[in-house]
């Protein structure tokens, strides 16, 4: 069976409102929420705001917008050579900084932490304190433990 693409057109155009008006099956009850909020009649101001509601009120239009103080607001066509201009020569210079200046590969990486290594008097993670930071270090601890107060009791509740 040969289709034209009239055809075609025809039963797209078809589903595309099927598939519209499916959606729009609950759209009464979505529609309902956007509606004027309720006002509570118990509040002092309710009278107010009631009035405020129901009274016409004319529509802004954009004749009524202040003009700007700063002039225009579309850039010249100098403005924007300037500032495509800034953008490529920013470019140009990173794209230089980063030709000067390599990343460190690991092996680089590993040579420069193996000589800072070598300055520490000891490595920080695998040598053991001196003999005589482990008593006064629990000697502080021991201290620090007797100023604690001892926690609440737990709530009756």
């Amino acid at each position: 069976m040969r289709t034209s693409s009239h055809g075609k057109r025809t039963a797209f155009a078809a589903l595309l409102m099927a598939s519209g008006l499916a959606g729009c099956a609950d759209m009464s009850r979505a529609m309902a929420d956007l509606g004027p909020a309720q006002t509570n009649v118990e509040s002092p101001v309710a009278p107010a705001i009631i009035a405020a509601q129901t009274q016409p009120m004319a529509y802004p239009s954009f004749r009524d917008l202040p003009a700007t103080s700063a002039g225009p607001v579309a850039r010249t066509s100098f403005e924007w050579r300037r500032t495509i201009t800034g953008v490529a020569s920013a470019g140009r210079e990173v794209t230089t900084w980063t030709a000067e200046n390599p990343v460190l590969s690991d092996d680089q990486t590993d040579r420069f932490n193996a000589a800072a290594l070598k300055e520490l008097k000891y490595l920080p993670a695998t040598d053991a304190p001196p003999a005589d930071q482990v008593p006064r270090s629990e000697a502080w601890a021991a201290s620090q433990r007797a100023l604690a107060a001892a926690p609440p009791p737990p709530s009756p509740r």
